[in-house]
């Protein structure tokens, strides 16, 4: 009885990876055929709008034009300023944080001090954007602030996710 010869290791190891990328490839083109077939489906998954464009959509769902309203464009302007005011005051530290944790001796110390600085500042700013917010919902009617929480409280729901950030909800 004669015996088959045992193929190679690297005979073995190329059809194993010559099959792996017939695979791939195989994939790729079935995907592309799906998506020129399907073409509603992908471009039904388009970005979600960003935080200003949120905000608006929030304060049209409460019955407010964004256009318009003064209340909701004092609103608006506080928020941007003391987003810029936190991230003026933090960006520095962060940038100090992570020069020092590069470093070959890394000061402890020093990285807990500027992790407490950026705390404080993002506290401040959170009292901040309390404060405007109480001040816009006084503009409010009692419905359009209850619908107004409704919104901002519900976590599915990306359109209360501004506040909610701002907040730190």
């Amino acid at each position: 009885m004669r015996s088959i010869p045992a193929p190679r290791l690297g005979v073995v190891v190329l059809c194993l990876s010559l099959a792996l990328n017939i695979f791939i490839a195989g994939g790729f083109f079935y995907s592309q055929m799906e998506a020129e077939r399907h073409p509603a489906q992908a471009s039904s998954q388009q970005p979600q709008p960003g935080p200003e464009r949120k905000l608006e959509i929030l304060v049209s769902r409460i019955g407010l034009d964004p256009q318009t309203s003064h209340p909701f464009k004092e609103m608006r302007r506080d928020f941007r300023m003391a987003q810029q005011g936190l991230v003026g005051k933090n960006r520095p530290l962060g940038e100090a944080y992570w020069e020092e944790l590069a470093s070959a001796k890394p000061d402890e110390k020093h990285l807990q001090d500027l992790v407490d600085q950026m705390i404080t500042n993002r506290h401040a700013f959170q009292s901040e954007v309390t404060s405007v917010l109480a001040r816009f919902m006084a503009t409010l009617t009692p419905e359009q602030r209850t619908e107004l929480v409704k919104i901002v409280e519900d976590r599915t729901n990306p359109v209360g996710g501004p506040i909610r950030n701002n907040v730190g909800n």
